[in-house]
């Protein structure tokens, strides 16, 4: 194969990779948080408690203290969506970068709703309550590179 063959194969081989990660946002994007919409026992909880929870901003203790006590039945459904790292206790399945992403734009836009202002600190000490810190970035690639174009 001459030069030109090869930089053909690579640049489609790199157009099928970023096809396949622009895909499963973009199905991400449109299931995100669909369960509280569509599964009773989750909407039904959120519609309930909600309003309340809305009154803490987002990250803190009394956010966390109050989700646990009343989200409890709810948040073991919800939690099991990827970019929710619960969903990978007791499984083989680890998260990728995609969900780091998701994680981060989930965890951003709940802030910017709930708190209106804050820092950049305040997003990664959020970060680190939920674990996605826990997780090293060599790991999120490895665990990347076994999906991609699977």
């Amino acid at each position: 194969m001459n030069f030109k063959d090869l930089l053909e194969e690579h640049q489609q081989r790199v157009r099928n990779g970023l096809n396949d990660v622009i895909l499963d946002f973009v199905k991400r994007s449109q299931e995100h948080d669909m369960d509280k919409l569509l599964d009773e026992r989750v909407a039904s909880v959120y519609e309930e408690h909600f309003t309340t929870l809305k009154t803490f901003d987002f990250g803190t203790k009394e956010y966390f203290d109050y989700e646990r006590e009343n989200f409890a039945g709810a948040h073991e459904i919800h939690a099991q969506n990827r970019h929710h790292f619960y969903s990978f206790r007791n499984t083989t399945t680890k998260p990728n970068l995609n969900d780091l992403i998701e994680a981060m734009i989930d965890i951003r836009s709940s802030m910017e709703q709930y708190n209106g202002d804050f820092t950049d600190e305040e997003v990664l000490e959020v970060y680190r309550k939920k674990g996605i810190l826990d997780i090293s970035l060599e790991e999120y690639i490895l665990n990347s590179l076994k999906e991609i174009g699977k």
